[in-house]
Formats: structure tokens, sequence, C-alpha cells
């Protein structure tokens, strides 16, 4: 392709639909930063130093994070409303996903987005008739309620002024947090441990 060749944006989408896509970048990255700001919360850092733990983990295994620091200061209530809550994000953020790593194009279907899957080494396309600007903007709508209901269930509980429930090593994160985590091999060890645990359940 020529160098000097005008750029033009030749895909099959709508200004409505560019609009919906730009919000979903915008709610995702949005959540994706201020998830550092809680993870730091929870274990009693300053942003700047969390950021040396979050910065190479990926929306999900930040949930994940968030959800395994969380969860021994929770009653079995609370557990399951938390759950729910990281459920529906761990959706969206997904659904998220695939918009932006979708491959638009036209279709014989009318479809204009696909989704790609490996199978076998080889790039398989599913077709995705439902991309539509009102259901992208729905997608963008759900990663806003759904970081709203965290934040408000975090405000609520308020982990770092509770004691755990009983559980060895919510009791011996809590003694911890008094010392100099950040410099510790054990905590870039439970880091790894927890970012990678059994995902949370879905909504």
């Amino acid at each position: 392709m020529s160098s000097d060749k005008p750029y033009s944006f030749d895909y099959p989408l709508s200004d409505e639909h560019l609009k919906a896509i730009g919000r979903i970048t915008v709610e995702a990255a949005h959540t994706e930063a201020h998830l550092e700001y809680v993870i730091g919360n929870v274990l009693g850092l300053e942003t700047d130093r969390i950021r040396a733990i979050t910065v190479p983990l990926s929306m999900n295994q930040r949930l994940n994070l968030i959800y395994g620091l969380t969860l021994p200061y929770l009653s079995p209530s609370e557990r399951t409303t938390f759950g729910n809550i990281i459920g529906e994000l761990r959706a969206a953020n997904n659904d998220r996903n695939d918009v932006i790593h979708a491959y638009w194009m036209d279709a014989p279907t009318g479809a204009i987005a696909t989704k790609r899957t490996y199978d076998r080494g080889k790039v398989r396309f599913r077709w995705r008739a439902d991309m539509t600007p009102n259901h992208l903007n729905k997608i963008a709508e759900r990663l806003y309620t759904s970081w709203g209901k965290l934040v408000s269930f975090l405000y609520e509980v308020d982990v770092p002024n509770r004691q755990p429930y009983h559980n060895p090593f919510a009791v011996a994160l809590a003694s911890a947090r008094t010392t100099e985590l950040p410099d510790s091999p054990s905590l870039n060890a439970m880091v790894q441990i927890l970012s990678r645990q059994k995902d949370p359940p879905q909504s």
C-alpha cells in the first residue's frame, strides 16, 4: 500500500456504531484503571506502589485478585452478593473483549461483526448479527452500572477496617498489611496465586 495514499475508513460501521464502541472503550478503561485503587485500598497500599503489581494484570485477573483478597472478610450472604457483582462485571468485560477484538466486515446474513476463534491452529469466524449500536451501548451501560455496584458494595463493607471471618489466610493478610509488603517476595507470590485462581461465580 502506498504511504501517500489518503486515509479512508473503509469498514461497514456507522457513526452510531463507532460512538458506541468508543463508549465501551472509555468505560472499560475507566474500570480497569480504578481497580488499581480498589486493590490498593484492600491491601492498604498507595496507588503508585500497587501499580507495580497490577500493571501486568488483565481486567479479569484484577477481578480475580480483588475477589480473592476480599472474600475472607465477607459473611456468607455478602459473599453471594459480591460474587454476583463480580460475575456481572466479568460478563460485561467479556462482551467488551468480543467487541474490541472483533473483525468487522460485511456478511451474507447482513451481520457486520465476527468473533475470531482458534481451532487447531486455524482461525475461524463466527457471524454476530446482534452487534447493533443499541446492543453495543448496552454493553457500555453494563460496564458502568456493574462497576458502580462494585464500588458501592466495597464502600459499605469497608474491608480495611474489618476483622476476617476466622480464615487463617485472611488473618495473615490482615497482619501483613502493617508490614513492608511491597518489597516482600511473599506478596508477589500471593498475587500470582490469586490472579490465577478459579474464576468467581458468574451472575
